[in-house]
Protein backbone atom coordinates (compact mmCIF):
# COMPACT_ATOMS: atom_id res chain seq x y z
CA UNK A 1 0.00 0.00 0.00
CA UNK A 2 3.29 2.59 -0.27
CA UNK A 3 1.74 5.90 -1.61
CA UNK A 4 5.17 6.78 -3.11
CA UNK A 5 6.71 5.17 -6.24
CA UNK A 6 8.14 5.73 -9.54
CA UNK A 7 5.00 5.20 -11.33
CA UNK A 8 1.40 5.52 -10.53
CA UNK A 9 -0.70 2.72 -9.54
CA UNK A 10 -4.36 2.16 -10.18
CA UNK A 11 -6.87 0.01 -7.55
CA UNK A 12 -7.80 -3.06 -8.83
CA UNK A 13 -11.04 -5.13 -7.80
CA UNK A 14 -11.95 -8.47 -8.18
CA UNK A 15 -14.90 -10.67 -8.33
CA UNK A 16 -15.80 -14.61 -9.05
CA UNK A 17 -18.69 -16.23 -10.20
CA UNK A 18 -21.66 -16.07 -12.96
CA UNK A 19 -23.95 -13.97 -11.32
CA UNK A 20 -24.02 -10.48 -9.70
CA UNK A 21 -23.93 -9.16 -6.50
CA UNK A 22 -26.96 -9.39 -5.93
CA UNK A 23 -27.31 -13.25 -7.11
CA UNK A 24 -29.13 -12.17 -10.38
CA UNK A 25 -28.02 -13.12 -13.69
CA UNK A 26 -25.60 -9.77 -15.18
CA UNK A 27 -24.58 -9.20 -18.61
CA UNK A 28 -21.53 -7.19 -19.62
CA UNK A 29 -21.68 -3.28 -19.41
CA UNK A 30 -19.17 -2.43 -21.98
CA UNK A 31 -20.86 -1.86 -25.42
CA UNK A 32 -20.42 0.87 -27.87
CA UNK A 33 -23.57 2.75 -26.78
CA UNK A 34 -25.48 0.60 -24.70
CA UNK A 35 -25.11 -1.45 -21.82
CA UNK A 36 -27.41 -5.01 -20.55
CA UNK A 37 -29.86 -4.48 -18.16
CA UNK A 38 -29.39 -6.55 -14.89
CA UNK A 39 -32.21 -8.71 -14.85
CA UNK A 40 -34.08 -11.21 -12.15
CA UNK A 41 -35.36 -14.73 -14.04
CA UNK A 42 -38.66 -13.24 -14.90
CA UNK A 43 -38.49 -9.64 -14.37
CA UNK A 44 -36.65 -6.73 -15.89
CA UNK A 45 -35.64 -3.57 -14.54
CA UNK A 46 -37.39 -0.32 -15.04
CA UNK A 47 -36.29 1.61 -17.87
CA UNK A 48 -35.05 -0.97 -19.89
CA UNK A 49 -35.42 -1.31 -23.19
CA UNK A 50 -35.59 -4.93 -25.10
CA UNK A 51 -33.12 -5.66 -22.33
CA UNK A 52 -30.71 -2.22 -22.67
CA UNK A 53 -30.42 1.32 -21.25
CA UNK A 54 -28.35 4.03 -22.64
CA UNK A 55 -24.90 3.70 -21.48
CA UNK A 56 -23.76 6.08 -18.37
CA UNK A 57 -21.20 8.77 -18.87
CA UNK A 58 -17.67 8.25 -18.91
CA UNK A 59 -16.23 9.23 -15.35
CA UNK A 60 -12.61 10.06 -14.17
CA UNK A 61 -10.61 7.17 -12.59
CA UNK A 62 -9.84 8.07 -9.08
CA UNK A 63 -6.26 7.51 -8.16
CA UNK A 64 -4.96 6.28 -4.35
CA UNK A 65 -4.88 2.32 -3.38
CA UNK A 66 -8.03 0.18 -2.03
CA UNK A 67 -6.79 -1.66 1.22
CA UNK A 68 -10.02 -3.42 2.28
CA UNK A 69 -13.58 -4.85 0.40
CA UNK A 70 -16.68 -5.78 2.32
CA UNK A 71 -19.67 -7.45 1.42
CA UNK A 72 -23.44 -7.17 3.33
CA UNK A 73 -24.88 -10.70 4.73
CA UNK A 74 -27.81 -10.17 1.61
CA UNK A 75 -24.68 -10.05 -0.80
CA UNK A 76 -26.40 -6.76 -2.14
CA UNK A 77 -24.23 -4.46 -0.91
CA UNK A 78 -20.27 -3.73 -1.23
CA UNK A 79 -17.98 -1.30 -0.14
CA UNK A 80 -13.92 -1.01 -0.58
CA UNK A 81 -12.01 1.71 1.07
CA UNK A 82 -8.15 3.00 1.33
CA UNK A 83 -7.21 6.34 0.63
CA UNK A 84 -6.38 8.71 -2.13
CA UNK A 85 -2.89 8.92 -3.51
CA UNK A 86 -0.45 11.60 -2.59
CA UNK A 87 0.49 14.54 -4.28
CA UNK A 88 2.40 17.54 -4.83
CA UNK A 89 -0.09 19.51 -3.75
CA UNK A 90 -2.42 17.54 -1.50
CA UNK A 91 -1.76 14.55 1.47
CA UNK A 92 -3.81 11.55 1.21
CA UNK A 93 -7.44 11.37 2.17
CA UNK A 94 -10.26 8.92 2.74
CA UNK A 95 -11.70 6.81 -0.23
CA UNK A 96 -14.27 5.18 -0.11
CA UNK A 97 -15.70 3.14 -3.38
CA UNK A 98 -19.28 1.48 -3.76
CA UNK A 99 -20.16 -2.02 -5.96
CA UNK A 100 -22.82 -0.79 -8.54
CA UNK A 101 -23.44 -2.83 -11.60
CA UNK A 102 -19.80 -3.63 -11.91
CA UNK A 103 -18.58 -0.22 -11.57
CA UNK A 104 -17.14 0.99 -8.51
CA UNK A 105 -18.28 4.29 -7.75
CA UNK A 106 -16.29 6.98 -5.24
CA UNK A 107 -18.78 8.21 -2.52
CA UNK A 108 -18.58 11.35 -0.48
CA UNK A 109 -16.10 10.41 2.99
CA UNK A 110 -15.20 12.72 5.52
CA UNK A 111 -11.39 13.23 6.01
CA UNK A 112 -10.01 16.10 8.81
CA UNK A 113 -8.13 18.77 7.96
CA UNK A 114 -4.33 19.64 9.89
CA UNK A 115 -3.72 22.53 12.33
CA UNK A 116 -4.54 26.04 10.94
CA UNK A 117 -0.71 26.47 11.41
CA UNK A 118 0.24 23.67 9.39
CA UNK A 119 -0.34 24.09 5.57
CA UNK A 120 0.16 20.39 4.38
CA UNK A 121 -3.07 19.57 6.32
CA UNK A 122 -3.89 16.18 7.60
CA UNK A 123 -2.84 13.15 6.37
CA UNK A 124 -6.27 10.29 6.56
CA UNK A 125 -6.42 6.90 5.48
CA UNK A 126 -8.94 4.12 5.68
CA UNK A 127 -7.67 0.67 6.59
CA UNK A 128 -10.66 -1.74 6.69
CA UNK A 129 -14.47 -1.62 5.74
CA UNK A 130 -17.53 -3.99 7.40
CA UNK A 131 -20.71 -4.27 6.02
CA UNK A 132 -23.99 -5.30 8.14
CA UNK A 133 -26.60 -3.99 5.78
CA UNK A 134 -27.27 -1.69 2.72
CA UNK A 135 -28.29 1.25 5.42
CA UNK A 136 -25.48 0.28 7.77
CA UNK A 137 -21.62 0.04 7.60
CA UNK A 138 -18.66 0.54 9.34
CA UNK A 139 -14.94 2.20 8.46
CA UNK A 140 -12.17 2.50 10.05
CA UNK A 141 -7.96 4.17 9.93
CA UNK A 142 -6.14 7.08 11.54
CA UNK A 143 -5.46 10.62 10.66
CA UNK A 144 -2.38 12.38 11.03
CA UNK A 145 -3.19 16.27 12.17
CA UNK A 146 0.38 17.56 11.89
CA UNK A 147 1.09 16.35 8.33
CA UNK A 148 2.16 13.67 6.92
CA UNK A 149 3.65 10.61 9.50
CA UNK A 150 6.48 9.43 7.81
CA UNK A 151 7.71 13.35 7.33
CA UNK A 152 6.83 15.16 10.49
CA UNK A 153 8.52 14.90 13.43
CA UNK A 154 4.93 15.43 14.92
CA UNK A 155 3.21 13.07 12.79
CA UNK A 156 1.30 11.36 15.48
CA UNK A 157 -2.23 9.39 14.68
CA UNK A 158 -5.33 9.66 15.31
CA UNK A 159 -8.12 7.21 15.09
CA UNK A 160 -11.08 7.50 12.51
CA UNK A 161 -13.84 5.49 12.62
CA UNK A 162 -17.14 6.42 9.58
CA UNK A 163 -20.33 5.24 9.75
CA UNK A 164 -22.45 4.64 6.89
CA UNK A 165 -26.53 5.21 7.93
CA UNK A 166 -27.97 4.13 4.19
CA UNK A 167 -27.50 7.51 2.83
CA UNK A 168 -24.20 9.17 3.83
CA UNK A 169 -21.06 8.46 5.74
CA UNK A 170 -20.42 10.60 9.04
CA UNK A 171 -17.29 10.43 11.41
CA UNK A 172 -17.65 8.98 14.83
CA UNK A 173 -16.93 10.31 18.13
CA UNK A 174 -16.05 9.00 21.24
CA UNK A 175 -14.06 9.74 24.37
CA UNK A 176 -13.30 6.16 24.84
CA UNK A 177 -11.44 6.37 21.74
CA UNK A 178 -10.19 9.87 20.29
CA UNK A 179 -6.50 9.83 21.59
CA UNK A 180 -3.35 10.46 20.30
CA UNK A 181 -0.82 7.95 18.74
CA UNK A 182 -3.94 5.12 18.00
CA UNK A 183 -4.63 3.90 14.66
CA UNK A 184 -7.12 1.11 13.36
CA UNK A 185 -6.72 -1.02 11.28
CA UNK A 186 -9.41 -3.62 11.10
CA UNK A 187 -13.10 -3.66 12.02
CA UNK A 188 -16.27 -6.46 11.47
CA UNK A 189 -19.53 -6.04 12.42
CA UNK A 190 -21.87 -8.80 12.13
CA UNK A 191 -25.16 -7.06 13.67
CA UNK A 192 -26.25 -2.92 14.40
CA UNK A 193 -25.28 -3.62 17.98
CA UNK A 194 -21.55 -6.07 17.76
CA UNK A 195 -18.99 -3.98 16.28
CA UNK A 196 -15.38 -4.58 16.93
CA UNK A 197 -12.35 -2.72 15.93
CA UNK A 198 -9.00 -3.35 16.61
CA UNK A 199 -5.72 -1.36 16.60
CA UNK A 200 -2.37 0.04 18.19
CA UNK A 201 -1.24 2.79 20.18
CA UNK A 202 2.27 3.97 19.75
CA UNK A 203 2.72 1.01 17.37
CA UNK A 204 3.48 -1.20 20.49
CA UNK A 205 0.03 -2.22 22.24
CA UNK A 206 -3.13 -3.54 21.10
CA UNK A 207 -5.93 -1.48 21.12
CA UNK A 208 -9.54 -2.92 21.03
CA UNK A 209 -12.67 -1.15 21.02
CA UNK A 210 -16.68 -2.53 20.96
CA UNK A 211 -19.85 -0.68 19.85
CA UNK A 212 -22.73 -2.61 21.45
CA UNK A 213 -25.27 -0.19 19.74
CA UNK A 214 -25.04 2.43 22.09
CA UNK A 215 -21.97 2.86 23.64
CA UNK A 216 -18.56 2.25 22.81
CA UNK A 217 -16.50 0.80 25.63
CA UNK A 218 -12.79 -0.36 25.51
CA UNK A 219 -11.78 -3.62 26.14
CA UNK A 220 -8.67 -5.27 27.79
CA UNK A 221 -6.82 -8.09 26.71
CA UNK A 222 -4.86 -8.42 29.57
CA UNK A 223 -6.56 -11.73 31.19
CA UNK A 224 -5.52 -13.16 27.86
CA UNK A 225 -1.76 -11.72 27.26
CA UNK A 226 -1.37 -11.02 30.81
CA UNK A 227 0.13 -7.97 31.76
CA UNK A 228 3.55 -8.68 30.64
CA UNK A 229 2.14 -9.79 27.10
CA UNK A 230 0.62 -6.66 26.25
CA UNK A 231 3.72 -4.42 24.89
CA UNK A 232 4.93 -5.28 21.69
CA UNK A 233 1.72 -7.30 21.21
CA UNK A 234 0.02 -6.73 17.66
CA UNK A 235 -3.74 -7.47 16.65
CA UNK A 236 -4.16 -7.21 12.79
CA UNK A 237 -7.68 -8.74 11.93
CA UNK A 238 -11.10 -9.52 13.72
CA UNK A 239 -13.85 -11.42 12.66
CA UNK A 240 -17.38 -11.24 14.77
CA UNK A 241 -19.62 -14.26 14.19
CA UNK A 242 -21.86 -13.38 17.63
CA UNK A 243 -22.17 -11.28 20.51
CA UNK A 244 -20.17 -14.87 21.67
CA UNK A 245 -18.05 -15.96 18.94
CA UNK A 246 -15.31 -13.63 17.92
CA UNK A 247 -12.14 -14.14 16.55
CA UNK A 248 -8.32 -11.79 16.63
CA UNK A 249 -4.76 -12.66 14.70
CA UNK A 250 -1.93 -10.84 14.75
CA UNK A 251 1.11 -11.27 16.05
CA UNK A 252 2.59 -11.84 20.25
CA UNK A 253 5.15 -9.22 22.03
CA UNK A 254 7.20 -11.90 21.02
CA UNK A 255 7.26 -11.92 17.34
CA UNK A 256 4.62 -15.06 17.39
CA UNK A 257 1.63 -15.81 15.41
CA UNK A 258 -1.34 -14.83 17.85
CA UNK A 259 -4.82 -16.26 17.92
CA UNK A 260 -7.33 -15.23 20.51
CA UNK A 261 -11.12 -15.84 20.70
CA UNK A 262 -13.75 -14.29 22.68
CA UNK A 263 -16.40 -16.56 23.89
CA UNK A 264 -18.96 -13.91 25.50
CA UNK A 265 -17.25 -13.99 28.85
CA UNK A 266 -13.98 -13.55 28.08
CA UNK A 267 -11.12 -13.61 26.07
CA UNK A 268 -8.48 -16.43 25.71
CA UNK A 269 -5.46 -17.04 23.76
CA UNK A 270 -5.53 -19.95 21.04
CA UNK A 271 -2.81 -22.27 20.58
CA UNK A 272 -1.53 -21.60 16.64
CA UNK A 273 1.29 -23.13 15.01
CA UNK A 274 4.89 -21.80 14.85
CA UNK A 275 5.42 -22.62 11.16
CA UNK A 276 9.17 -21.26 11.29
CA UNK A 277 12.57 -22.30 12.49
CA UNK A 278 13.66 -21.25 15.85
CA UNK A 279 14.48 -17.95 15.94
CA UNK A 280 11.88 -16.78 13.24
CA UNK A 281 9.16 -14.70 14.09
CA UNK A 282 5.75 -14.65 12.15
CA UNK A 283 2.34 -12.73 12.10
CA UNK A 284 -1.29 -13.85 10.90
CA UNK A 285 -2.63 -10.85 8.91
CA UNK A 286 -6.23 -12.10 8.67
CA UNK A 287 -9.19 -15.03 10.12
CA UNK A 288 -12.43 -16.21 8.87
CA UNK A 289 -14.34 -18.67 10.08
CA UNK A 290 -17.35 -20.12 7.79
CA UNK A 291 -20.94 -20.81 8.66
CA UNK A 292 -19.85 -24.33 9.46
CA UNK A 293 -17.24 -23.33 12.06
CA UNK A 294 -14.07 -24.65 10.03
CA UNK A 295 -12.27 -21.91 8.91
CA UNK A 296 -8.31 -20.19 7.91
CA UNK A 297 -5.87 -17.49 9.15
CA UNK A 298 -3.63 -15.95 6.94
CA UNK A 299 0.00 -14.83 7.51
CA UNK A 300 3.52 -14.62 7.07
CA UNK A 301 6.91 -16.43 8.36
CA UNK A 302 9.70 -14.15 7.97
CA UNK A 303 9.52 -12.02 5.53
CA UNK A 304 9.14 -14.10 2.70
CA UNK A 305 6.85 -17.43 3.48
CA UNK A 306 3.53 -17.04 3.67
CA UNK A 307 1.77 -19.47 5.44
CA UNK A 308 -2.90 -20.55 6.09
CA UNK A 309 -3.87 -22.12 9.50
CA UNK A 310 -6.74 -24.41 9.37
CA UNK A 311 -9.04 -24.62 11.85
CA UNK A 312 -10.76 -27.43 12.57
CA UNK A 313 -13.49 -26.46 14.80
CA UNK A 314 -11.00 -27.66 17.61
CA UNK A 315 -7.32 -26.70 17.24
CA UNK A 316 -5.19 -25.04 14.42
CA UNK A 317 -2.71 -26.81 12.09
CA UNK A 318 -0.37 -25.27 9.55
CA UNK A 319 -0.21 -25.44 5.64
CA UNK A 320 2.68 -23.42 4.05
CA UNK A 321 1.05 -21.27 1.24
CA UNK A 322 4.35 -21.41 -0.94
CA UNK A 323 3.84 -25.09 -1.31
CA UNK A 324 0.92 -23.89 -3.94
CA UNK A 325 3.10 -21.50 -5.84
CA UNK A 326 2.66 -18.24 -3.30
CA UNK A 327 5.62 -16.54 -1.96
CA UNK A 328 5.52 -13.80 0.10
CA UNK A 329 3.48 -12.77 3.19
CA UNK A 330 -0.52 -13.87 2.64
CA UNK A 331 -2.67 -10.94 3.34
CA UNK A 332 -6.12 -11.99 3.34
CA UNK A 333 -8.08 -14.83 2.93
CA UNK A 334 -12.20 -15.67 3.11
CA UNK A 335 -14.05 -18.80 2.78
CA UNK A 336 -17.66 -19.02 1.35
CA UNK A 337 -20.11 -17.37 3.54
CA UNK A 338 -22.95 -19.62 2.43
CA UNK A 339 -24.30 -22.74 4.25
CA UNK A 340 -25.41 -24.44 1.26
CA UNK A 341 -21.53 -24.57 -0.13
CA UNK A 342 -20.10 -28.02 -0.20
CA UNK A 343 -17.32 -28.40 1.80
CA UNK A 344 -14.82 -25.22 2.14
CA UNK A 345 -14.42 -22.82 -0.19
CA UNK A 346 -12.76 -19.30 -0.55
CA UNK A 347 -9.90 -17.28 -1.51
CA UNK A 348 -6.58 -15.77 -0.39
CA UNK A 349 -4.57 -13.21 -1.33
CA UNK A 350 -0.85 -12.02 -0.94
CA UNK A 351 2.72 -11.88 -2.21
CA UNK A 352 5.85 -10.37 -2.36
CA UNK A 353 4.88 -6.51 -2.02
CA UNK A 354 4.24 -5.38 -6.07
CA UNK A 355 5.60 -8.31 -7.26
CA UNK A 356 4.67 -12.09 -7.48
CA UNK A 357 0.70 -10.87 -6.59
CA UNK A 358 -1.20 -14.33 -5.63
CA UNK A 359 -4.57 -15.32 -6.02
CA UNK A 360 -5.01 -19.17 -4.49
CA UNK A 361 -7.97 -20.67 -4.73
CA UNK A 362 -9.92 -23.10 -2.21
CA UNK A 363 -12.47 -25.93 -3.17
CA UNK A 364 -12.39 -29.19 -2.02
CA UNK A 365 -9.24 -30.49 -0.25
CA UNK A 366 -6.92 -27.66 -0.72
CA UNK A 367 -5.66 -24.59 -2.41
CA UNK A 368 -4.60 -24.26 -5.59
CA UNK A 369 -3.03 -20.88 -7.68
CA UNK A 370 -5.06 -18.72 -9.90
CA UNK A 371 -3.49 -16.69 -12.32
CA UNK A 372 -3.39 -13.23 -11.64
CA UNK A 373 -4.46 -10.29 -14.50
CA UNK A 374 -2.41 -8.06 -16.52
CA UNK A 375 -3.61 -4.68 -15.87
CA UNK A 376 -2.08 -1.65 -18.20
CA UNK A 377 1.15 -3.61 -18.21
CA UNK A 378 1.65 -2.55 -14.58
CA UNK A 379 2.59 -4.72 -11.14
CA UNK A 380 -0.33 -5.46 -8.97
CA UNK A 381 -0.70 -5.58 -5.13
CA UNK A 382 -3.35 -7.14 -3.88
CA UNK A 383 -4.54 -6.32 -0.22
CA UNK A 384 -7.81 -8.06 0.93
CA UNK A 385 -10.43 -10.35 -0.46
CA UNK A 386 -13.62 -11.54 0.15
CA UNK A 387 -16.02 -14.36 -0.62
CA UNK A 388 -19.42 -13.92 -1.80
CA UNK A 389 -22.77 -15.87 -1.36
CA UNK A 390 -22.35 -17.89 -4.38
CA UNK A 391 -18.59 -18.29 -3.94
CA UNK A 392 -17.22 -15.91 -5.64
CA UNK A 393 -14.43 -13.19 -4.29
CA UNK A 394 -13.69 -9.79 -4.60
CA UNK A 395 -10.17 -8.64 -4.17
CA UNK A 396 -9.06 -5.10 -3.68
CA UNK A 397 -5.25 -3.31 -4.15
CA UNK A 398 -3.41 -1.31 -6.57
CA UNK A 399 -1.29 -1.76 -9.09
CA UNK A 400 1.08 0.63 -11.07
CA UNK A 401 0.85 1.54 -14.48
CA UNK A 402 3.80 1.72 -16.95
CA UNK A 403 4.75 5.09 -18.09
CA UNK A 404 2.39 7.45 -16.04
CA UNK A 405 4.35 9.97 -13.60
CA UNK A 406 5.07 9.46 -10.16
CA UNK A 407 2.27 10.57 -8.08
CA UNK A 408 1.71 7.34 -6.34
CA UNK A 409 -0.80 4.30 -6.39
CA UNK A 410 -4.17 4.75 -8.11
CA UNK A 411 -7.00 2.33 -6.95
CA UNK A 412 -8.08 -0.69 -9.22
CA UNK A 413 -10.65 -3.12 -9.39
CA UNK A 414 -10.32 -6.75 -11.09
CA UNK A 415 -13.36 -9.25 -10.94
CA UNK A 416 -13.73 -12.71 -11.97
CA UNK A 417 -15.86 -13.75 -14.83
CA UNK A 418 -16.66 -16.34 -16.88
CA UNK A 419 -13.39 -18.23 -15.20
CA UNK A 420 -11.11 -15.62 -15.77
CA UNK A 421 -9.96 -11.71 -13.56
CA UNK A 422 -11.65 -8.83 -15.56
CA UNK A 423 -10.83 -5.13 -14.26
CA UNK A 424 -13.43 -3.47 -13.17
CA UNK A 425 -13.21 0.98 -12.79
CA UNK A 426 -13.09 2.51 -9.60
CA UNK A 427 -14.44 6.28 -10.60
CA UNK A 428 -15.65 9.41 -9.50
Amino acid sequence: MARNGARVAVGVLIRWGRTSRSGLAVAWRRTPALVPCVMAASVALAGCAGGRVPRAPAKALVTGHLASVSISRSGKTEWAVGATALTAHALPRTLIVKGTARVWVQVTSPSVMGVQHNSAGADNELTAVSAVSAGDAWAVGYYTPYGRRAASSEGESWPLILHWNGSLWTRVRANVFDAGWVTLDAVSADAANNVWVVGAYRGAYPRVFHWNGATWQSVSLEGALGAGGLYGASITAVQALGSANVWMVGSSGGGLPLALHFNGVAWESVAVPRSGAPGVGGSLTSVTIGPSGLGWASGVVGSTTGVLDYWNGKAWSSDSAAAVGASGAIRSVSVCPSSLATGLQGWAVGGVGSRKAAILKLAGPGWTPVATPRVSGGALTLNAVVSNLSCGGEVVGSYVKSGASPIGPSPLVLSWISGKWVQEPVVS
